[in-house]
């Protein structure tokens, strides 16, 4: 394959993920051991103090005041809405799961899991994705205890597993939802794109279209398997699929993006 085919599948992919998908690819999780040593949330914390309001500072100070005071659910849950009103969801999401752990019994794992997750997803700083990752990854293992039959829970830890040092535990999971489950689309459409990340044409290709078999016009199969077929050599296919996700996503964003797409593919 020529070296500008992995150039416009990397540029197609980023595209995609931006406008459609929650997916961010990101450097892996280091073990936990690993970043304590390199940068806790105490560390990132002591930092955010530095950039935030005068007035927003004192009033997190307080809180942690308190919680030392009374180390308690209630206080630590006060501290993690105030990280987040504020907007620094990493530091809500880690303060949520410290609440957590003081509400064992009662406690949403999942929705922890969640907030660590979008923090991960959404949050650029590389000082603490880590940390949130793997926190993430701790809270929905705790979840699935609970509930190891939910299919969606299921989907969200092979998700942080695919993303951590540990990847083929997550295919593997996403491999088994597929077993249980054939038609289950979130998970072949993971397994593609992972397939198609990894150069692997062949399996990628059968994924997409078994998910065009299942839903003949779900546009996210439809452009993946057209970056597929470039890959794969097959560029009027490409083209046409482009062409198909194009008219049924109709934004004109998107749009542009797919005509120079096809432009540098019929050069």
């Amino acid at each position: 394959m020529r070296k500008e085919h992995y150039l416009v599948i990397g540029l197609g992919i980023v595209l995609v993920f931006a406008l459609y998908f929650f997916g961010v690819t990101k450097k892996s999780a280091k073990e936990p051991a690993a970043i304590e040593r390199q940068n806790t949330f105490t560390d990132y914390e002591a930092l955010q103090f530095q950039k935030i309001p005068e007035a927003d500072a004192n009033r997190i100070k307080e809180l942690k005041r308190a919680l030392t005071l009374q180390p308690n659910f209630e206080n630590t849950l006060s501290l993690s809405e105030a990280w987040e009103a504020i907007g620094n969801y990493p530091l809500g999401a880690y303060y949520f799961y410290k609440s957590s752990e003081l509400n064992e019994e009662n406690t949403d794992w999942q929705r922890t899991g969640d907030k660590l997750y979008n923090s991960y997803k959404n949050y650029s700083d590389t000082l603490i994705t880590d940390n949130l990752l793997t926190f993430a990854l701790a809270s929905y293992e705790k979840a699935i205890k609970s509930a190891d039959e939910d299919i969606d829970l299921k989907m969200k830890l092979a998700e942080v597993y695919v993303e951590s040092p540990e990847p083929m535990k997550g295919i593997l999971m996403l491999r088994g939802i597929v077993d249980s489950i054939p038609d289950y689309i979130p998970a072949i459409m993971r397994l593609g794109r992972l397939s198609l990340q990894t150069g692997q044409f062949d399996k990628a290709q059968e994924r997409f279209e078994r998910v065009l078999e299942i839903d003949p016009v779900n546009t996210e199969a439809m452009y993946f398997l057209a970056l597929t077929n470039e890959g794969l050599g097959n560029i009027d296919q490409a083209i046409r699929l482009m062409e198909a996700c194009k008219n049924l996503v109709q934004i004109p964003e998107f749009s542009q993006e797919v005509d120079a797409y096809i432009n540098r593919l019929k050069k």
